[in-house]
């Protein structure tokens, strides 16, 4: 995949310093109090996910009580 073996080292290494900046900067933000938090509690995330739930397979359920319409007749068709 990559020319030699220096241009794999390579890569690594900015992958690897890529890494520790983003570290470093979840700890500063830690450290000051100001640590990015998710949208959404595990709790509410979990009900949301049950509600999800729920909904499908009531969806399902009224999907399978539908009754099949009969199609239209063309009258127009049988006159002629």
């Amino acid at each position: 995949m990559y020319a030699d073996s220096r241009s794999a080292r390579h890569l690594m290494e900015i992958r690897t310093q890529g890494i520790l900046r983003r570290n470093e900067t979840r700890r500063l933000l830690r450290q000051a109090g100001l640590e990015q938090r998710g949208w959404l509690s595990r709790q509410n995330c979990w009900l949301l996910c049950q509600l999800g739930h729920l909904l499908v397979s009531l969806g399902k359920r009224l999907e399978r009580y539908e009754q099949p319409q009969s199609p239209a007749i063309d009258w127009r068709v049988l006159a002629g």
